[in-house]
């Protein structure tokens, strides 16, 4: 790997002399700080095959830079965040003078110290080593379905002879916990994805009358695809962070470290050399717009239609293995080379406090991107998505037992002694209507 390095020279801080007392005191106590060095500008190296070989479509390599990193003073006065003992008034507090401390750890000046390793690259400590298999599965199922829309068209009609129990969900038996259960998982799994799919049916009816060509249709050929997969940021940088804090009593003596620090974008990307041909009796139209709204049967719709199957694709992606195991149904795609690369960026500050009093702030940008062999597709596995919490709550409220009849007259019993006490005359004066059980 030839490797390519800037870097600016740390900048030195000179040795200065601050001044402390307590409220109380009459005179100033004094310290000397000697002279150190701290980050400033740039820190960036390129790492990259050489020479370049044509054979190599996608040559490995690693790209690393911090940029614009620099230290700024906001106020050389603060109170003292340091006591030999607690202090019993405000007057027994430390208040600071003529501090011009330029230190302030964060990530970015982690990122700054950084060097370059060649047996390791930077993003390899923050994920783990089954995640990068997992992205590749995620990739592998974009490629098998290249050229399929999500509508979800075919698992709609596959599902048309349950809607009759659509319009059943509420049962006077079952009690309210479950009847309201039974109502999100109708919504949710029923009416949602039906009412999703209209509008894309009546687009493509559009498109179909101005004779707009499929978003099916692509070029054959020879071909380089790529697919961008969103992942998780490297950490999660909190806005606020105790330094220090030596008695919890005086916030005056809190030191801490604020950040506006965000990751904009953190993103893994599949690379694909490939040659395209057309599937044999899959050139007609009506195949292409049924693709657009994923209206082909295939295998991974008859998993789809398995009773629980979305439940386990929020843990583990056996459709997108169904995916990568049938191929893609329109197009023959002979992959000569993959890689899969990882781009991550971010950028922001990073301000010290001493009692709430801004004293030193730093501020920078980073950019990461990393190139190498696509690791072997294992399945994909995710943590579950926003809507895995509600659904799971609905499915256990549903084999949850009915409560007692007794159970519920004393619920309503007290209900309704609420609603009769001064505070529920109050609360129900209020809302305008009185909620009835």
């Amino acid at each position: 790997m030839r490797t390519r390095f800037r870097r600016t020279p740390d900048a030195t801080v000179p040795s200065y002399t601050y001044r402390f007392k307590r409220f109380y005191e009459g005179s100033w106590s004094y310290g000397n700080v000697p002279a150190y060095d701290v980050p400033n500008g740039t820190n960036a190296y390129i790492a990259d095959s050489y020479p370049h070989r044509r054979s190599d479509a996608f040559p490995g390599l690693e790209h690393f830079e911090v940029d614009g990193y620099k230290l700024s003073q906001l106020s050389t006065s603060h109170y003292g965040h340091y006591s030999d003992r607690e202090p019993k008034s405000s007057s027994d507090l430390f208040w600071v003078e003529n501090d011009s401390n330029l230190k302030l750890p964060s990530c970015l000046e982690d990122l700054m110290r950084y060097r370059y390793r060649a047996e390791t690259p930077w993003h390899s400590s923050f994920y783990s080593a089954a995640e990068p298999h997992s992205w590749s599965a995620t990739l592998s199922a974009r490629l098998a379905r290249w050229g399929l829309g999500r509508g979800g068209l075919a698992e709609s009609l596959g599902e048309a002879p349950e809607l009759p129990k659509l319009w059943h969900f509420v049962h006077k038996g079952r009690g309210l916990v479950r009847n309201a259960s039974s109502a999100y998982l109708a919504y949710a799994f029923g009416w949602r994805p039906i009412m999703d799919l209209i509008p894309d049916v009546m687009a493509e009816i559009q498109n179909y009358r101005r004779r707009i060509a499929p978003r099916a249709l692509r070029k054959s050929g020879k071909r380089v695809l790529c697919f961008r997969l969103p992942i998780r940021p490297p950490w999660v940088e909190p806005e606020e962070q105790t330094l220090t804090h030596q008695w919890p009593k005086w916030p005056q003596m809190k030191v801490a470290r604020q950040s506006q620090f965000r990751f904009t974008k953190c993103e893994a990307i599949g690379m694909y050399q490939c040659t395209v041909t057309r599937r044999p009796f899959t050139g007609y139209e009506i195949i292409d717009r049924l693709a657009d709204l994923d209206g082909i049967p295939n295998f991974r719709t008859v998993w789809e239609l398995m009773p629980m199957s979305f439940v386990v694709d929020y843990f583990a992606g056996i459709g997108d293995l169904i995916s990568r195991m049938q191929g893609n149904l329109l197009y023959d795609i002979d992959v000569t080379q993959a890689a899969l690369g990882v781009r991550i960026e971010g950028s922001g500050s990073f301000t010290k406090t001493y009692g709430g009093y801004p004293t030193v702030k730093s501020e920078g940008r980073f950019r990461y991107y990393w190139r190498g062999p696509m690791p072997t597709p294992f399945i994909g596995l995710s943590l579950p998505g926003q809507h895995a919490v509600p659904t799971g709550i609905a499915l256990a409220l549903q084999r949850l037992p009915r409560l007692p009849r007794r159970w519920t007259s004393a619920a309503k019993r007290a209900y309704y002694t609420a609603l009769r006490s001064t505070v529920g005359r109050y609360a129900t004066s209020l809302a305008g209507w009185p909620p009835i059980m």
